[in-house]
């Protein structure tokens, strides 16, 4: 059985809260950081109700799996959370300038269909990207790059040689 993990209500400084869900039920976590910076490893995941784990021939409690295979917990900063092992980045990230930002019109593409697939689904998001670069004329080249060596057998019918 298939679970996920997401984290509840997260704030720049509330506590970190968490739920672990399957299709049949769920539990919620807390992670209890110390609030003396000297002690650092004595986090720890409380409330919840415990569940087992099972991972390959071992069964685990909950609580104890969290401990030894804390989550990864990405913040907005780009700083990340692995149980007591605090990332943070080295230099602070820029926003993304906003006049570079271009509206497209999205009307008759099915926004669920990523992939074009080999018969060129005009509907999809990649049907439609590729439509609007070449309507640009600002690219020498638009790869499709659908499917497994796809472009690899096109340049090999071309060229009559073989692909590397």
């Amino acid at each position: 059985m298939r679970w996920e993990l997401k984290l509840l209500n997260p704030t720049m400084d509330g506590p970190l809260s968490f739920r672990v869900f399957t299709e049949f039920s769920e539990a919620r976590f807390g992670l209890q950081l110390p609030t003396d910076t000297a002690d650092v490893l004595d986090y720890r995941f409380a409330g919840g109700q415990e569940f087992s784990i099972a991972r390959r021939t071992k069964v685990f409690n909950s609580t104890t799996y969290f401990e030894d295979h804390p989550p990864v917990i990405w913040f907005a900063d780009g700083s990340s959370l692995e149980g007591n092992q605090l990332v943070t980045l080295r230099s602070e990230m820029k926003g993304f300038d906003a006049d570079r930002i271009e509206v497209w019109d999205w009307s008759g593409v099915d926004l669920k269909k990523e992939a074009q697939g080999v018969s060129q689904e005009r509907d999809s998001i990649q049907f439609h990207v590729i439509g609007h670069l070449k309507a640009l004329n600002r690219y020498d080249i638009v790869f499709d790059d659908d499917g497994a060596r796809r472009g690899c057998r096109r340049r090999r019918r071309r060229q009559g040689g073989r692909c590397r």
